[in-house]
């Protein structure tokens, strides 16, 4: 490793983010290193764990500590939950229950056309609607393109039978 891999996986390893083989290879790697390349990795490890200027000196609110803790917990129940459903494998698949068709929920159960929140309704009718035009545009436009070479095949005959006459044609 060299020095700037040294400095990134001593910020890693203060953070517990090394797996144990890439623990083992930079503790391996910094005790294999010359002296003032360790000092070196040691100060800018000093340097960049100083946050003073980075942290604010409020004290946060006691909400926010709730927050946070509560997003934590929703993190971890998520995590477990995938990993039970991961473990589950082919019985996560087995139907938990049907609806019957006279049932108020077979109404309720149909997927449905979902209207998001962020798209407002005159952009969607904006963009239907040039959609629309662009369709009759582009059949206008055949249209065009065909009576034209009508028209130049017309002329072409016509020319034609001028200058040579009937008789050929």
């Amino acid at each position: 490793m060299n020095t700037h891999e040294l400095i990134e996986y001593t910020m890693l390893h203060a953070l517990g983010l090394l797996e144990d083989d890439e623990r083992a290879a930079y503790e391996a790697a910094f005790d294999a290193a010359p002296a003032p390349v360790q000092l070196r990795v040691r100060e800018e490890a000093r340097r960049m764990a100083d946050l003073g200027d980075l942290i604010p000196g409020v004290e946060p609110v006691n909400e926010l500590r709730d927050v946070v803790v509560a997003a934590v917990r929703a993190a971890i129940r998520e995590d477990e939950n995938e990993s039970r459903i991961a473990q589950q494998g082919a019985a996560a698949s087995s139907v938990i229950g049907r609806i019957d068709a006279n049932t108020p929920a077979r109404a309720t159960s149909q997927p449905k056309l979902s209207t998001s929140p962020r798209v407002h309704r005159v952009w969607r009718v904006a963009a239907v609607g040039f959609a629309a035009a662009s369709i009759a545009m582009g059949v206008v436009m055949i249209n065009i393109q065909q009576t034209m070479q009508k028209a130049q095949s017309s002329a072409l005959v016509n020319n034609l039978y001028d200058q040579i006459g009937a008789k050929y044609l």
